[in-house]
């Protein structure tokens, strides 16, 4: 019987890379379906935007970066990571480059390890405060706003993060979290490594815990949740493919797209967005194959001007790129490096964690 290729060996899936793997075959997966449904000639009417149209998404994506990278800089500030405002932007704009992809939000956490020499769990701890933070704002607009035939959302969303909010503050002043991290350790390896990130949650929240702070980050992040909010009416407005939508509905909609795809244990987007997205414009009596392509639509100009607003601010932090492609520094700090794996294998058989 033929040997497994090296790629294929499950006892090699079932660690690190796996995370990445499975994904990105479901994400991918996803994407084939919803362009299987979606209308690819309204899809492809739907990219075409007026100059007008172009100037404001634009505008607005700028406002989305730079309010969105004042929020990073100001968390890293606080979370004690010594490096250049220069690198931590660097780090910031490549982790928004790469957010389409699995995990992708987290590389700017692998590039700011690289220039500071802390452990990656500060800047781990880093990226789950602004997603809790991103999460508060859009549950906050979706309840507030409301989405048109979604009636039983208001109350679920109520109950749910009611329930979580109940849970994580028991979890967090009891301590339980630790103990039973270390017993679904080798039992539960899903449970075990949502238990460390909830750690690495509370670390982040400690570390950055005052109140007119949080009332300033919070108010950044509402700044740039409306900015992405607001692409979805403009495309849906400039587009001549003629998407019937106002102002009011659009906000939730886009909020929803982002909230749902935030409370999905893998950190994957792609697809996630679109398909929560879509879901949200047809209960507002938009045919769905026309609501999937607008959703497209505004994947391919949202992610499309971050990378034209960012990679030339990139291409001119020459010193940062030869950090960035040079060797490791030597780390300091905390952090959790040395556990035991969620799967509990021993050390020697656990992925490779990043050079020290």
């Amino acid at each position: 019987m033929a040997a497994w290729p090296t790629w294929l060996d499950p006892r090699r899936l079932r660690q690190g890379p796996a995370r990445i793997i499975v994904p990105a075959i479901f994400s991918a997966g996803l994407v084939a379906f919803l362009l299987g449904v979606a209308d690819l000639k309204t899809l492809r009417i739907a990219i075409v935007l007026p100059g007008l149209a172009i100037a404001e998404m634009v505008g607005l994506t700028a406002v989305f970066l730079v309010a969105k990278g004042m929020v990073w800089y100001w968390l890293v500030r606080k979370a004690g990571i010594t490096a250049s405002p220069m690198a931590i932007f660097f780090a910031y704009l490549g982790g928004e480059t790469t957010k389409v992809l699995p995990g992708g939000i987290y590389f700017q956490n692998y590039l700011l390890g690289k220039f500071s020499g802390h452990r990656a769990e500060k800047g781990v701890a880093t990226s789950l405060v602004m997603v809790g933070m991103e999460a508060a704002v859009c549950m906050g607009l979706v309840l507030g706003f409301g989405i048109a035939g979604w009636t039983w959302l208001r109350p679920a969303l109520l109950g749910v993060s009611g329930a979580w909010v109940v849970i994580l503050l028991v979890l967090w002043r009891s301590g339980l979290v630790g103990q039973l991290e270390a017993w679904s350790r080798g039992r539960h390896p899903l449970l075990c490594q949502v238990l460390r990130e909830l750690e690495l949650l509370y670390e982040g929240l400690r570390s950055v815990w005052h109140p007119v702070l949080w009332i300033e980050l919070l108010g950044l992040t509402a700044v740039y949740l409306l900015a992405h909010c607001l692409e979805l009416w403009v495309v849906s407005r400039g587009s001549p493919a003629n998407f019937p939508l106002a102002l009011v509905e659009s906000i939730p909609i886009a909020a929803i797209s982002i909230l749902l795809p935030l409370m999905l244990p893998v950190p994957v987007q792609l697809g996630f967005a679109e398909l929560s997205g879509a879901g949200a414009l047809a209960a507002t009596g938009m045919p769905y194959a026309k609501a999937i392509s607008l959703m497209f639509a505004l994947r391919l100009w949202g992610t499309g001007l971050i990378f034209v607003l960012a990679l030339p601010a990139m291409a001119f932090m020459r010193g940062e790129w030869r950090l960035a492609m040079g060797p490791w520094p030597e780390q300091t700090g905390s952090g959790r490096a040395d556990l035991p794996p969620c799967d509990g294998s021993s050390t020697a058989e656990a992925e490779p964690r990043l050079p020290r």
